[in-house]
């Protein structure tokens, strides 16, 4: 079986950004998560998601 959630750490690896931007993405709720116990995952589904946007996330939030 493959792996649906990931941690914070392994998700920024995945996308190919820094662990600062992707908190950012969570803040901002661009990035969608789940709380398991103390621990923020990532599902997988969210990254791929993230990753097919055709639009900046810098330029939505302008309004572009």
């Amino acid at each position: 079986m493959d792996r649906i959630l990931f941690p914070k750490k392994e998700a920024a690896v995945l996308l190919g950004i820094s662990l600062r931007t992707l908190e950012n993405l969570i803040a901002r709720g661009a990035l969608e998560t789940r709380c398991i116990g103390r621990r923020r995952l990532i599902p997988c589904a969210s990254l791929e998601k993230l990753a097919q946007r055709d639009v900046s996330v810098r330029g939505e939030r302008n309004g572009q």
